[in-house]
């Protein structure tokens, strides 16, 4: 199965970019890692990637220069970048995601950036309780 839309974790940190790498390839997400904007820039532009989440551990000036390349490579992509701060200045960067906000909300953001339904909440099982999805 095709995923659905293609996301760029560009980060440093491997743990961090495998965690989140997960989350969202469990819901379906296309998703490719760059650590550099050397690999960055290798990445091919089709298909386009949709989204771009830049780590929290990154540089300001690199958190530039990724969304900078990203908007030159991928045209319409978006940009966002985690944070854990409370008061970061934008720029070209748009809104913020803070990182203690959780697997749960990095899905739920980006199914907003990419204008999708939410998802069905999980049935109850016969039991009453929810069942797992």
């Amino acid at each position: 199965m095709k995923p659905a839309h293609t996301i760029l974790l560009f980060g440093r940190q491997p743990d961090l970019l495998d965690t989140r790498r997960w989350v969202l390839e469990s819901r379906g997400y296309g998703i490719a890692i760059a650590n550099s904007l050397v690999e960055m820039a290798s990445l091919p532009k089709d298909p386009p990637v949709r989204v771009v989440l830049l780590c929290h551990l990154l540089t300001p000036a690199e958190r530039t220069a990724a969304a900078a390349l990203a908007a030159t490579r991928w045209p319409g992509s978006i940009t966002r970048a985690l944070t854990q701060a409370t008061r970061v200045p934008t720029g070209i960067l748009g809104r913020l995601m803070h990182t203690c906000d959780g697997p749960t909300d990095l899905v739920s953001m980006v199914r907003t950036l990419l204008h999708e339904e939410p998802a069905a909440p999980p049935k109850p099982s016969r039991r009453g309780k929810t069942a797992a999805a």
